[in-house]
This record gives structure tokens, C-alpha cells and sequence, in this order.
């Protein structure tokens, strides 16, 4: 497994790659699970963006985009006052 998180620009981008058997289109489909769901929602709420890729030659790809621009309307800062 490879985890890489890098600040590009104004985005934090989130790489979590696997050598499995790699994530088929059914599995993300499947009714009553929610964690993948679960991402999706998240990361569009902080105004970001999701892929997640199977193969089963190279296992499962999930990218997460996140925008970072101060002022964005989805900015999710710490903000403690």
C-alpha cells in the first residue's frame, strides 16, 4: 500500500494506492454499504473532489482533492473564536 499527501498549489491531494484485486463497479454500488459514500459526501462538502479506480492488475486507486483557497465558501477552517 502507498499513502501520499501532497500540498499542490492551493489543493491538498490524498493518494491511497493497493496492489489488490482491485475495487469492481458492483462493490461501490452495493446497497446498505456507506463508507464509500460516506467519503464521497465529505470531500463534497469541503468542496472537493473523489475518484476511485479498480483494476484488478494493479489493485485500487482512491484520490481526494481538496481545495485549500481561504474565503472558498466550503472553507472548513479551525476556527476557534
Amino acid at each position: 500500500m502507498q499513502i501520499t499527501l501532497e500540498l499542490e498549489d492551493s489543493d491538498l491531494t490524498l493518494t491511497v494506492q493497493d496492489n489488490g484485486r482491485g475495487i469492481q463497479q458492483k462493490a461501490m454500488d452495493k446497497s446498505g454499504t456507506f463508507g464509500i459514500l460516506g467519503i464521497q459526501e465529505r470531500v463534497s462538502i469541503l468542496g472537493g473532489d473523489l475518484t476511485i479506480q479498480g483494476d484488478p492488475e494493479t489493485g485500487t486507486r482512491i484520490h481526494v482533492r481538496l481545495p485549500l483557497k481561504k474565503g472558498n465558501k466550503h472553507d472548513t477552517r479551525f476556527d476557534r473564536r
